[in-house]
């Protein structure tokens, strides 16, 4: 019965509008651009859309997971459940899972729209590598909002982050460039990248883990 009812809780949460509309954004642009190519235009490069992929699943997942970690405190439940008897990780992981279920559900949403208007074509090239940056900037995002308290500030960050990204083409981050699959730099390799995208993404949940712990051993207030 707990489990039943900790699921409908997180449900509630995760699919609440503030995570749906940043979510249909590619999603979104998928399905207005089967409409257009079924009705006689011609396809984009798979280039194009990889790109497409990159930046947007990349925007969307750090925008949809901006507020998930200051649910509690909105609505004024945070201290009460902070006096459950529940391990101080158990909501930053069930978070951090719920973003990367997310992530996934919006760019396989928009991979299957896709494959209705070119059919066939490499999932590994040209959805894939999306997911290890939309999961870098989603663990920014938690980790922001849970540290300032604010879906604004954490949504300001996370859009900051990535126009910061796609008007200087990775030349701060290097290593750690967001979008290098679609443009990549020309000594990095792309395997290296992605790897330490998803380990930075790793930190960045852990880290907002320790602060969630620190926080409900009393260091920190409202």
């Amino acid at each position: 019965m707990l489990i039943r009812t900790t699921a409908w809780y997180e449900a509630r949460i995760i699919f609440g509008i503030a995570s749906l509309l940043p979510l249909l954004i590619l999603p979104g642009y998928m399905l207005i651009g089967w409409i257009v190519w079924t009705n006689g235009q011609s396809l984009p490069p798979l280039s194009q859309i990889a790109s497409v992929f990159e930046l947007a699943l990349t925007l969307s997942g750090g925008l949809a997971c901006a507020h998930l970690m200051t649910i509690e405190r909105e609505e004024g439940f945070d201290e009460m459940r902070r006096t459950y008897a529940e391990r101080s990780w158990r909501v930053p992981v069930l978070r951090a899972m719920e973003a990367a279920a997310l992530i996934a559900f919006s760019g396989l949403l928009a991979a299957l729209l896709f494959s209705f208007a070119y059919g066939r074509y490499d999932f590994n090239q040209v959805v894939l590598p999306a997911f290890a940056p939309a999961l870098y900037l989603a663990g920014l995002a938690l980790l922001v909002n849970n540290i300032s308290g604010s879906y604004w500030i954490a949504a300001g960050v996370a859009v900051g982050y990535w126009y910061g990204e796609f008007t200087s083409q990775g030349v701060y981050t290097r290593a750690l460039f967001l979008f290098n699959h679609s443009a990549p730099l020309p000594d990095l390799d792309p395997l290296l990248n992605r790897a330490l995208l998803i380990g930075g993404a790793l930190v960045f949940f852990a880290l907002n883990a320790a602060y969630s712990a620190w926080r409900r051993r009393g260091y920190v207030g409202r």
